[in-house]
């Protein structure tokens, strides 16, 4: 094959130009104006591809920079802020410039922003006008996302125990908290779960009676500063001493498994509280008998974890024992013994010092007592501070005063 069969065989492409659009193939057939606008629309194509590449390359450097410029803030906050304020700062950086229904959020800023909330729901509404924060829906619907039932819960208990590793020994020294609270009778259909609340219902057994009261018990740090609810229960009336006493136990031994170390339990001096407490020291004290062990009515004894037996002091609460000396007082006289002397103290005494000291113009030694801490008729007597204002060291020393003039 020669030379020109090779030529003639060459497959010519289809041209695809301004030309072919207008069915021209050489611009020499155009005419001379037809010529300067063509070569125009060359000049011009080529300006557009120089342009085009051009902005592609500028927002490529941009889009670095723009990510460079990001990690260098995060990098400079976190050194400079707490893990807390670097979340913070990077969610006003990334979301303030958004609408309201384009902003997103993610778990960790939820869970800080849901730490502000339940600490003030006030304050949280402030920041909320200030800065850019999920609303209250948002933590509402990450809240029912978990689910705690009535009983000792198997979630917080988890949680408990990851917390508990992380403590010093000393740390982990507790004491259990338990007290009821009066409820409105009512019934409530509770979409995520799909049931309807306002049942009795221990955790274990739902009945069909209205509850209208709730039982809540709560651990408190000692060494240090935590409290945590750990499970409740809704009943009708009040616990009787049998269930709280069964309770107690479970909740106890629940507790012991965590790794912290229950010292004592504290309450307030309801019957059934009483109650409970006393089946726990007569337990304690039948098991003594059965096993030729000394018997201490300080303590009772709770079975943990097979043999393991541990040992809790009763307390009862502080500010309810203070009301109830003052209340005790006002009906029946306190007979004591001073210096192998029998004395009796009275109500009477207080009301006279009380009428004694107003009786002084111009000078009153006990200026916060009013008729509402002495009178009998007019004492409020749910309110822990007017109890104590009553029996405080300074009443006592000014009567012990005057007591010595007469």
């Amino acid at each position: 094959m020669d030379y020109n069969s090779k030529k003639s065989t060459k497959i010519t492409k289809p041209r695809t130009g301004i030309l072919a659009k207008i069915g021209v193939h050489k611009a020499a057939k155009l005419t001379p104006r037809c010529k300067s606008m063509y070569t125009d629309s060359i000049i011009l194509k080529r300006k557009l591809q120089y342009e085009s590449s051009k902005a592609k390359t500028f927002k490529q450097k941009l889009r670095a920079a723009e990510n460079l410029s990001e990690r260098y803030i995060n990098d400079k906050l976190s050194d400079k802020l707490s893990p807390a304020a670097t979340l913070f700062t990077n969610l006003q950086i990334r979301e303030t410039q958004k609408k309201k229904k384009g902003r997103r959020f993610t778990l960790d800023e939820k869970i800080l922003s849901l730490s502000l909330y339940k600490k003030s729901p006030k304050s949280y509404k402030l920041l909320s006008s200030l800065f850019t924060l999920p609303c209250r829906r948002s933590l509402t619907t990450l809240l029912h996302q978990v689910k705690i039932e009535p009983g000792v819960s198997p979630v917080l208990m988890q949680v408990l125990k990851e917390k508990v590793n992380k403590l010093k020994a000393n740390e982990k020294f507790c004491t259990l908290m338990f007290d009821e609270v009066n409820l409105s009778t009512e019934l409530h259909y509770n979409a995520a779960s799909g049931k309807i609340d306002g049942f009795e219902n221990d955790g274990c057994a739902t009945t069909q009676e209205f509850a209208d009261h709730a039982l809540v018990f709560m651990v408190k740090g000692i060494t240090k500063k935590y409290k945590q609810p750990i499970a409740y229960t809704f009943i009708k009336g009040s616990t009787n001493k049998f269930q709280l006493c069964a309770l107690i136990k479970k909740v106890v031994t629940s507790i012991q498994k965590t790794g912290l170390k229950i010292i004592a339990t504290i309450c307030d001096q309801g019957a059934s509280n009483e109650g409970a407490i006393k089946l726990l020291n007569e337990e304690t004290k039948a098991y003594c008998l059965k096993n030729n062990t000394k018997y201490n009515e300080d303590f009772y004894e709770i079975e943990c974890d097979g043999n393991e037996r541990i040992k809790i002091i009763h307390l009862f609460d502080p500010p309810h024992l203070l009301k109830g000396i003052r209340n005790n007082l006002l009906q029946k006289d306190l007979i004591f013994m001073t210096n192998n002397e029998k004395k009796v103290a009275k109500w009477q005494h207080l009301v006279d010092l009380y009428k004694l000291d107003s009786s002084i113009e111009e000078v009153k030694m006990l200026p916060r007592l009013t008729d509402y801490h002495i009178i009998p008729g007019k004492i409020k007597k749910m309110k822990v501070k007017i109890a104590a204002q009553v029996l405080s060291q300074r009443v006592s020393a000014l009567m012990r005063f005057l007591s010595g003039k007469c």
